[in-house]
Formats: C-alpha cells, sequence, structure tokens
C-alpha cells in the first residue's frame, strides 16, 4: 500500500531539486536552507549583505511609506549618516526609495519592480533584517504585478511551499507560467516539475517535456536532468537512451550530482 504523505513529500523534493538555482533541504521541504539562493541566479549578485545600520535603514522605509516625502528622506539620512559601511545594493534602493519621484504615496507599487524584488529578498532570507515571508510575499507581489519575472517565480515558489501565504499550487502554477512565458529558466522548470506531477495543472508528460526543454535549452541543468529523465524512461517523448545520455551529460557538466548518478546508470542499462 503506498504511503500517500511519503509519496507527496518524494514529488515535492524531487521538484525542490529540479527547480535547481534554489536548493531546499529535501528532508523537510518546507523549511528552506540556509544556503538556498544560487549565486547562479540572474539576481544572485543584488543579495543584501550589510551592516546592521543597513537592516535599520530598511525598516525605516518600510514603515513610513505613509510619511512624507521630507520625513523619509530626513530619517533615511540620520541612518544613512551613520553608517560607516553600507552595500552599494541596499544603498541604491535607499536612494530610490527616498527619490522624489517614487516615495509619492503609501503604496509599494511606487517603488520600481528592481527595488521591490530587493526588499523582497531581503526578507526572504532574513539578509540583515529580520527574516519574514509574510513581508516577502508582498514585496514580491508588487513587482511581480509590474511583470517582474524573477518577482513572479518567488512567488509562485511562495505558494508551491506555502510559505508566507496559504499554500495553493493553482496559484503557484498561475505565477510560474507568467515568469515563464518570459523565457524564466527556473519558472519554466518549475512548471514543467507541476506538470509532470500534475500538481495545480492537469497531469501531462508531454507539456512537462515541453517546459522542461524550454529550460533545458537556457542551460538550467535540473531541467536538463529532467528531460534526461523523460528521455530514458520514454514518457512525453519517445523513449532514447541516446537522448537520455545526451541531457544527463549537459546536467552532469554542470556539476549536478543525481544527473552524473543516472548518466553511469544509463550506460549500464543502455
Amino acid at each position: 500500500m503506498v504511503n500517500i504523505a511519503s509519496s507527496s513529500m518524494q514529488q515535492n523534493a524531487r521538484y525542490v531539486s529540479a527547480s535547481n538555482g534554489y536548493q531546499f533541504s529535501t528532508c523537510t521541504v518546507s523549511t528552506l536552507s540556509s544556503s538556498a539562493f544560487s549565486s547562479s541566479s540572474s539576481f544572485a549578485s543584488n543579495a543584501l549583505s550589510c551592516s546592521s545600520v543597513a537592516s535599520e535603514a530598511l525598516g525605516l522605509l518600510n514603515a513610513s511609506m505613509s510619511s512624507s516625502r521630507a520625513e523619509l528622506c530626513s530619517s533615511v539620512a540620520q541612518v544613512m549618516s551613520s553608517a560607516s559601511s553600507i552595500s552599494s545594493s541596499v544603498a541604491s534602493i535607499i536612494q530610490a526609495f527616498a527619490h522624489p519621484s517614487l516615495v509619492s504615496s503609501s503604496s509599494k507599487h511606487d517603488v520600481s519592480s528592481n527595488d521591490c524584488v530587493e526588499v523582497g529578498m531581503a526578507y526572504w532570507y532574513g539578509t540583515d533584517i529580520e527574516q519574514s515571508y509574510v513581508q516577502a510575499v508582498a514585496w514580491f507581489g508588487a513587482a511581480a504585478k509590474q511583470g517582474h519575472a524573477d518577482a513572479q517565480y518567488m512567488l509562485g515558489m511562495a505558494y508551491w511551499l506555502g510559505q508566507g501565504t496559504e499554500q495553493s499550487y493553482v496559484e503557484a502554477v498561475a505565477w510560474y507560467r507568467c515568469a515563464a512565458e518570459q523565457t524564466h529558466a527556473h519558472a519554466q522548470c518549475a512548471l514543467g516539475c507541476a506538470y509532470w506531477f500534475g500538481q495545480g495543472v492537469t497531469q501531462s508528460y508531454t507539456e512537462a517535456v515541453e517546459w522542461y526543454r524550454c529550460a533545458a535549452e537556457q542551460g538550467n541543468r535540473g531541467a536538463q536532468y529532467e528531460l534526461g529523465d523523460a528521455y530514458r524512461l520514454g514518457q512525453g517523448v519517445t523513449q532514447s537512451y541516446t537522448e537520455a545520455v545526451k541531457w544527463y551529460s549537459k546536467a552532469a557538466e554542470q556539476g549536478y550530482a543525481n544527473a552524473q548518478y543516472m548518466l553511469g546508470v544509463t550506460y549500464v542499462d543502455a
């Protein structure tokens, strides 16, 4: 008899592994690893790394969006004047928030989408600011609605894992699709996983393979591994060890351990 809970966790663990770029603990899928944010992602270079005073600045900015422009600029100036060292990334966000053309109302939507993602990532990983998935989701949501693909992917992941919001595969898939249609490789791979397991969408190996291929051709190693699996098993495509080896090799060359293992297995089976 199949243990449904165990099966579900294995599926989520495989999804998490395949999404790659953002590594999670496969032991407890709902708990993010401290090293989750991959340096290979398109916005890893902008991850916040700053002193406690930068955290204070972000706190002021978030708390005072409804304050007058003069009050906000004054508060930020005071915090910045006491900083001996502050990252260029955080400094740029502070300057953007304090800019008259951006701080014109109490809405997060008046801030640029890139800035929203920056603050969202700070809250998501608790980087020199009190960690809060709820706050992260709010900021990702503001950027996602402006069409920011990274934010749409992160919002989809939040819904998929139930972090900072009610868990919903349907909502997760909707946001993954928005990002995937903008050629976001991680989102394409995640959407492929959703179709593979039939979570949030009608199960379809054919659809899964199509999205895996989109991501794999962009060099996403998780998608390359999954595409190799599809060819090895003949699910969604005509079975082919040659194609399986091709895609496993691409992922293996990027250091993907599962692909390296399956490459050996495929050579033995073939």
